[in-house]
């Protein structure tokens, strides 16, 4: 027959128990506070490229325009835009050459 744990030595394994428990829940708390330091330093890299970004977003307003203006005609059931209005590949001309940057 073996002898039932001593009262002493229960005690000492809910206190090993709850320090197992405490450092568990520590490491999860590091491990968001890992994720979110990660996420942070990803933004920051991408703001420390923001010149290269916005040297290769130009934007061409006046085909923003014109694509808007076709979404327009289309939902409105007007159907094709006015004959001779259009670009090649299907972009209207908004009658502007130069970028609204």
């Amino acid at each position: 027959m073996t002898e039932a744990p001593s009262p002493g030595l229960r005690e000492h394994e809910r206190e090993l128990a709850a320090i197992l428990d405490e450092a568990e829940q520590r490491i999860g708390e590091l491990r968001l506070e890992l994720s979110r330091r990660e996420d942070l330093s990803a933004q920051h890299a991408e703001l420390d490229r923001l010149d290269e970004h916005l040297a290769t977003a130009r934007v061409s307003w006046s085909e923003v325009r014109g694509f808007f203006d076709d979404v327009l005609h289309q939902l409105r059931g007007r159907g094709n835009p006015p004959a001779g209005d259009e670009a090649p590949g299907g972009l209207r001309a908004a009658g502007r050459e130069h970028d609204d940057a």
